[in-house]
């Protein structure tokens, strides 16, 4: 059986039953499913991964010093980077990110609301 007489086939099986092509259009992804969140850019992303890690990078390195003034070079560094990197990618850089988009589409909806405002006038 081909996809042609596979999809008649169907065609007729949904026609013929009861609730009919009705009950499937009713449940179909597109009608129910909430709309995506949209997603912010990968230039936002960088940005906010470049302040997000500079800004702990420097906090934690200087919280640390103290204790981690008389170890050798690369050993503060790793330290630093063992502790900054999954905060940054588990809570900071995720709680930026969302931030700044809930403060974007709060903007998008005033610009709109005021430019529809405006055109009534």
């Amino acid at each position: 059986m081909g996809i042609p007489q596979a999809n008649a086939l169907a065609t007729a099986t949904l026609d013929s039953a009861p609730e009919g092509r009705a009950a499937l259009d009713a449940t179909t992804p597109d009608q129910t499913a909430p709309a995506e969140p949209r997603q912010p850019s990968a230039h936002l992303r960088a940005v906010a991964t470049w302040l997000v890690m500079a800004l702990q990078a420097s906090a934690v390195s200087l919280l640390l010093k103290p204790f981690t003034g008389s170890l050798p070079g690369p050993v503060p560094t790793l330290i630093t980077v063992t502790i900054i990197v999954p905060l940054g990618v588990y809570l900071t850089i995720p709680f930026t990110v969302k931030q700044f988009m809930r403060l974007t589409s709060r903007r998008r909806v005033s610009v709109k609301r005021f430019a529809r405002l405006a055109s009534r006038r």
